[in-house]
């Protein structure tokens, strides 16, 4: 949500360079510094758990500057899907759900590449996800592109989403692998 426009203040998950009152530090505990990276949704989901809410407010103005190539912009999410992982060695609730989305979906790129190969039925469900994936990929940059009024962004796009998925799940799958080392 604080990537969009907003009218009016919204709950949310988590927002970037979150203010909190000195209370709820008091309450809950300061940021897990075991954690090189993800303290902040650790902390956020924290938060929820003790029934405070994280609120978004249209009036608040931050100047955010992406990476500005497809390797550090690998590098960086590759580390936050290690981090995902790897943080839940130090918190019981370190990160939800969605989170692994990305993960799942690499685990299902590698396993559906490996039994497409030996199975015909896998092989045409492989493809109708990966075509999906595709799809929803096209159009979401399509929907930026056309927002932003810039024809490259398509394609830029496109091959942005694909870099920020794949490297944040081999990142938690490197980190899976890594577990109990």
């Amino acid at each position: 949500s604080y990537r969009n426009t907003l009218s009016e203040p919204k709950e949310v998950d988590t927002v970037p360079f979150g203010c909190f009152k000195r209370e709820v530090f008091e309450k809950i505990g300061y940021f897990n510094e075991n954690l090189d990276r993800n303290m902040d949704i650790e902390f956020n989901l924290r938060m929820k758990k003790n029934g405070y809410k994280i609120m978004l407010f249209p009036n608040t103005y931050i100047e955010y500057y992406a990476r500005d190539t497809f390797f550090s912009l690998w590098k960086n999410n590759f580390g936050n899907g290690l981090w995902v992982i790897k943080s839940s060695k130090y918190s019981e609730k370190a990160f939800s759900l969605r989170h692994l989305i990305p993960l799942f979906f690499v685990l299902f790129l590698i396993f559906g590449t490996v039994f497409s190969l030996f199975f015909k039925p896998v092989l045409y469900g492989f493809m109708f996800i990966l075509g999906f994936y595709t799809a929803l990929n096209i159009l979401f940059s399509f929907r930026l592109a056309l927002r932003r009024k810039c024809f490259l962004c398509f394609f830029l796009n496109i091959i942005g989403f694909a870099v920020l998925h794949l490297s944040y799940g081999f990142g938690s799958l490197f980190s899976l692998i890594n577990y109990f080392k």
